[in-house]
Formats: C-alpha cells, structure tokens, sequence
C-alpha cells in the first residue's frame, strides 16, 4: 500500500467515526463555548484513559500476581476503544487525518535527530512546565523584566495575572528538577 492510501484509509476512519459522533449528538464542531469545549476534551481524555485501564485488565502486569497472561484480542479491543476517542479528541481540536500524519512524521525526524543527538530528556526541557524547547509548537521562553523572570505560556496562567517570577523562584524551581 502507498503512503496515499493509507492517509485516505486513515481519513476514511476519521471520517466514519466523525459521522458516529454526529449520530449521537456528540461531534465537538458545534461547540461554540470555551468550557463546553475544555469539559469535552477533559471527558474526551478520561474516557480514553479509562480504556487504557481497562487494557491493563487483559494482561497480567502485576509484578506481585502470579499470573502472565497477556489476552492479545482484549487488547486489541481495548486499543480499538482507545483509538475512537483518541480521534475525539483530535476533532476537539480540528486535527484531521491528514494533519496527524503529517505532524507525526515531523515529530519522528526530531525523535531521530534527538536519539542520535544523545538526547538526555531534560537539558532542553522549560524550567517551569518541563515541554522540550525544540518542539516547534511550544512556546516557552525566558524573558528577563527586570529581576523578574517570565517563563511558559502554561506557567503563566496560573499565576495571579502577570506571569513573573522572581530570579530566586526560578532558581529554586531549576533545583527542585536537579
């Protein structure tokens, strides 16, 4: 199969559950309400969660139990039931088929480029949130005001408002993460 058929497969997937979503009312492409929108993903990512959990259940993963099964179809089920609101969740939003694939394989050369680089996992990771700083959709950056630091977009919302950090506050962060 070619690369095109399988972004039409996928698409087609994508597709058939977006059309079951509808069905049942539960498309987010009408959502017009910010928290309407953040409690569908919230729901969204706890369902699939859940069916993760329920994959555990078909295996025997705990290293105090005897047992080592390992029921190869429940996890295919469960993986299934992961995958449909996985797709959810791209829907929420706006990721399509194509995009997904796209941006995958982008984040696969930067997975090989930091594997073949020695990639540590941490040297380029945000002080505040921890998201890799190569990641092109990350935008954290330091900014100096001051003696007040400002870090991650994800730090600043939940400060009081201004988002600044005092130059102890980020030190003691970096520590904490040593």
């Amino acid at each position: 199969m070619t690369n095109l058929n399988h972004h039409n497969r996928l698409d087609d997937v994508f597709g058939r559950q977006a059309d079951f979503q509808r069905h049942i009312n539960a498309h987010p492409e009408d959502i017009v309400e910010p928290q309407e929108l953040i409690d569908y993903i919230v729901y969204m990512k706890t369902a699939l969660e859940h069916e993760l959990s329920e994959m555990l259940q078909e295996i025997g993963w705990k290293p105090w139990a005897t047992s080592r099964h390992i029921n190869v179809e429940g996890v295919k089920s469960e993986l299934v039931d992961t995958f449909q609101f996985f797709m959810n969740l791209c829907f929420s939003v706006g990721l399509s088929a194509t995009e997904l694939i796209d941006r995958h394989q982008n984040k696969l050369k930067i997975n090989y480029q930091r594997a073949d680089a020695g990639y540590d996992g941490k040297s380029t990771k945000c002080g505040w949130c921890g998201r890799a700083l190569d990641d092109e959709y990350v935008s954290c950056e330091a900014q100096v005001e001051g003696t007040e630091f400002s870090y991650c977009s994800e730090k600043r919302s939940q400060t009081d408002g201004d988002g600044l950090f005092t130059a102890s506050e980020v030190e003691q962060r970096r520590e904490r993460q040593a």
